[in-house]
């Protein structure tokens, strides 16, 4: 399969190709490489052209979803590209195809999803004919969002087709982890009618992320800590980093024993564990100790995984990959753990030969926090727990995405609410599948991107 770079112009012919593996290390794709220098020229001509109106885009988004799933694109199948992005991430397979249905559904939403975040009382300004004395119109702060795109699940990619539905021109760097979706995206999008002139494509290896950088009038980053520290004194930078989400349990959750253990299980194995929303930390109160315990022995006897198979739970990576993994582990809680924790360690990758492994959901007790622990995060299903035996304090709670609270204390979720740091409160576990879409992710990425102005 070739990766081909897309942009408006003269046809592009790479001098050098990354050839793009899977996890046995066999080539699948060979991919563009593009130049920082070419990544100007490419801002310029996107400038030279006015965006398509957002009720264009909202037709072409609505049929691209229908050619994204049912069509061969760049004669890949939906159901080969599934499998192309489970071989070469090792995200298991059932997991990629559920998150690709849900990106699906998403985007077709798209168009209406960003009116609701037109604040009270304001227009989006479509052209000429709608604009009105008096009125307030939200007005974008600029042309073109660039974005490093991450390659951690497909669903991420919902967040810069936003900004495409809201009229933005689009600069994407793919990851070379999983280039696969935003390809097929974008090719959909113009098979659907997008103008070409409205995004660029533009694989390339490391040394093109700061052009790509600095050719967006907003930046759109995903990335580890090291990224987030290396990009978060630039302006109009829009971050996405590490999760931390964590889950707090306390003696006043009316919810059954049962239903909490299933919420701890989904919330740290779901989608592998890779997810920025998947649970790395645990704290609960001590009245919960017997059945957090049953809790932890459940997530622990997960071992379902495989190359291709439709019903495995876990990740795979390189077996490399893994020992370093459980090492950085071993290392991080050597003196917080006990002896059953170190046996769990010590078997707990799977290999399943040909240079791949798996690892066993790793859950170990800490006895109190330190930097490493609020910062824990890694792409499969592992978190800490800590057993409370005083009241909560927030600060335990603070700098976390997504945080779920097994309780029906008030002043408890009023707290986490006004806390900044804490992005997203989640309380009614049984509407959860209800609430993805268009509810605030590290906030609404539109109020970065729009200002509200007044004409009288």
């Amino acid at each position: 399969m070739n990766i081909n770079a897309i942009f408006a112009g003269k046809k592009f012919i790479s001098s050098t190709k990354t050839e793009v593996k899977d996890l046995k290390n066999q080539i699948v794709a060979e991919m563009d490489n593009v130049p920082s220098v070419l990544v100007y020229q490419i801002r310029r001509n996107l400038l030279k052209t006015e965006s398509q109106g957002r009720s264009v885009i909202a037709k072409c988004l609505k049929k691209a979803t229908n050619i994204f799933l049912n069509e061969e694109v760049d004669g890949v199948t939906c159901t080969e590209y599934v499998k192309l992005v489970h071989t070469v991430t090792g995200l298991p397979l059932k997991s990629v195809y559920k998150n690709v249905l849900q990106l699906v559904k998403e985007i077709d939403s798209l168009p209406s999803d960003i009116t609701e975040e037109v604040p009270k009382g304001a227009h989006m300004l479509e052209d000429v004919n709608n604009l009105r004395d008096g009125n307030i119109y939200w007005i974008p702060k600029g042309r073109i969002l660039s974005v490093i795109a991450p390659g951690n699940n497909p669903l991420v990619h919902r967040s810069w087709l936003e900004a495409l539905a809201a009229g933005y021109k689009i600069l994407l760097r793919p990851s070379q982890k999983d280039p696969f979706t935003p390809y097929r995206l974008i090719k959909s999008l113009l098979m659907a009618g997008l103008s070409e002139d409205m995004v660029a494509f533009l694989p390339g290896t490391h040394n093109i992320v700061n052009a790509i950088v600095d050719a967006g009038d907003f930046s759109l980053v995903f990335g580890n800590k090291a990224t987030i520290d290396r990009y978060n004194n630039l302006k109009n930078m829009i971050l996405r980093g590490p999760g931390y989400s964590r889950l707090y349990w306390d003696d006043s959750a009316t919810l059954s024993y049962e239903k909490c253990a299933q919420i701890i299980y989904n919330s740290v194995i779901d989608d592998g564990g890779a997810k920025c929303t998947n649970i790395s930390g645990i704290i609960y109160d001590s009245a919960n100790k017997y059945h957090m315990e049953a809790a932890i022995e459940r997530i622990a006897k997960v071992d379902y995984c495989g190359w291709l198979d439709e019903q495995g739970e876990l990740p795979l990576f390189p077996t490399s990959v893994a020992v370093k993994f459980v090492d950085y582990i071993k290392q991080l809680t050597s003196s917080k753990l006990v002896d059953s924790d170190l046996f769990q360690l010590n078997h707990a990758i799977i290999d399943l030969g040909n240079g791949i492994s798996s690892i066993k959901p790793i859950v170990f007790r800490i006895s109190d926090f330190t930097k490493e622990f609020f910062d824990y995060e890694l792409p499969f299903p592992t978190c800490w727990v800590y057993e409370l035996k005083n009241k909560i304090n927030v600060n335990l709670l603070k700098n976390t995405l997504l945080l779920k609270l097994l309780s029906t204390d008030k002043n408890l979720v009023y707290n986490c609410m006004i806390e900044p740091t804490i992005k997203k409160v989640i309380t009614n576990h049984d509407s959860f599948d209800l609430i993805k879409g268009n509810k605030p992710h590290d906030g609404f990425l539109l109020q970065r991107l729009f200002f509200a102005k007044s004409i009288i």
